[in-house]
Order: C-alpha cells, then sequence, then structure tokens
C-alpha cells in the first residue's frame, strides 16, 4: 500500500554524501564491525538530492534538514560550505544542523568560518566564561546573595525572566536541620518528642 500524505512535512534528519570527492573516513574505510546502526554497508555509495527525489516520489517532503553526517573532523566546517552550495543549486537541504567541536582551541577560527557560511553558533561556555560575560550579567542570569555568615556568593539567576511575575530568591538553602523542628511540629509531634528524637540522634537539629 503506497504512502499518501495530504499536508506538506519537513523531514527533520536527512543525510547528503558525495563520497568520489569528500572525506566521510566511516563510509570509506574499512565497515566498522558492531557499528551503532548495524551492517550498514548499503550506505556507502553517493546520495545527493536527486536520491532524495527518487526515494521519496509520491510523499516528497516540502522541506529538509540536513543533520551533519561525520566529514572529515580535521576541517569542521567543510561540510557546511559543501551542504550550502548544494542548497543552492539543488534546493535540498533547507537548512543545515553543521558539527563544529566548539570546545577546540581554534574555536575563534572555527566560529568565524562558521559566521562566513551563515551558520548560525556559539561556543562553548565554561563556568569562568559565565561568570566573566557581560551579556550574561546584564541579564540577571548571575545575582549575588548573602550567606548566613556574610559572606557574598554568585548563584545563577532565576530563569525565566518574567516582566508581569518575576522570579526571586525566597531565602538560601538551609543548614543541615534548620527546618528540622518546624517540619516535625507540622506532622503533629511534641517540643518533648522532637527533644527525644534528637537525644537518640534520629534527626538533627538547627543547633547541629
Amino acid at each position: 500500500m503506497a504512502f499518501e500524505f495530504s499536508e506538506p512535512f519537513v523531514d527533520a534528519h536527512q543525510h547528503f554524501w558525495l563520497l568520489d570527492a569528500h572525506p566521510y573516513p566511516w563510509l570509506q574505510g574499512e565497515t566498522v564491525p558492531n557499528f551503532r546502526y548495524g551492517d550498514y554497508s548499503a550506505l556507502k555509495r553517493n546520495y545527493l538530492p536527486a536520491d532524495l527525489a527518487r526515494d521519496t516520489r509520491g510523499f516528497a517532503p516540502a522541506r529538509t534538514v540536513h543533520i551533519e553526517a561525520e566529514w572529515e573532523r580535521t576541517d569542521p566546517v567543510a561540510e557546511t560550505r559543501w551542504l550550502t552550495g548544494l542548497a543552492a543549486t539543488e534546493g535540498r537541504p533547507s537548512a543545515i544542523v553543521a558539527h563544529a567541536a566548539l570546545d577546540r582551541g581554534d574555536v575563534a577560527e572555527v566560529l568565524a568560518r562558521l559566521d562566513e557560511a551563515s551558520v548560525p553558533a556559539g561556543r562553548i561556555y565554561s563556568v569562568a566564561d559565565i561568570a566573566a560575560d557581560p551579556h550574561y550579567l546584564a541579564r540577571g542570569m548571575l545575582q549575588t546573595i548573602a550567606m548566613g555568615d556574610g559572606d557574598a556568593l554568585q548563584v545563577p539567576g532565576i530563569v525565566p525572566k518574567l516582566s508581569r511575575t518575576p522570579g526571586a530568591q525566597r531565602r538560601n538553602a538551609p543548614r543541615l536541620g534548620q527546618d528540622t523542628d518546624a517540619v516535625l511540629a507540622e506532622i503533629g509531634l511534641t517540643p518533648a518528642q522532637i527533644a527525644e528524637l534528637k537525644r537518640r540522634g534520629v534527626v538533627a537539629g538547627s543547633e547541629a
């Protein structure tokens, strides 16, 4: 029975590759045993927009999203440049999810090349990077709170940012046993019973 689609749809995960000209080690070398896709030998051939059109005849997607296909990692932007040209001449893919190791030492160069290819990307931040970023600070994504001992501590801000009902920090994290008395009293224990539990070491009190 043939598939029939009455509404346009998006193929959100597809691949193209031209193995005659471009480096895809996993597709061009020996077949990797116990590969996550099983026996993938049938994939080891060129696959271009004309092939996709043939395979989807009668139920072709209105748009497609190309997911990076493990092009040789030493040149993280080359696949994107090729796909951008392919889209300009063939109309496919409609969008590209690229690969770039944004924790590499040459991340600034990689980001610049992605920008030239019109691919939005951002570097992977460490905690120190976040703390030093003026945009994070301006957005209130970091806030400073006063600890019980008087020290100041920088913590993540409230997310999401809502204009009518902004969030706020109500209290610091409690010390061990700080709320024990209140919790046990709320469930019906008397002060004498709570004191006995503390004496026996069953619970810790605020003095802990």
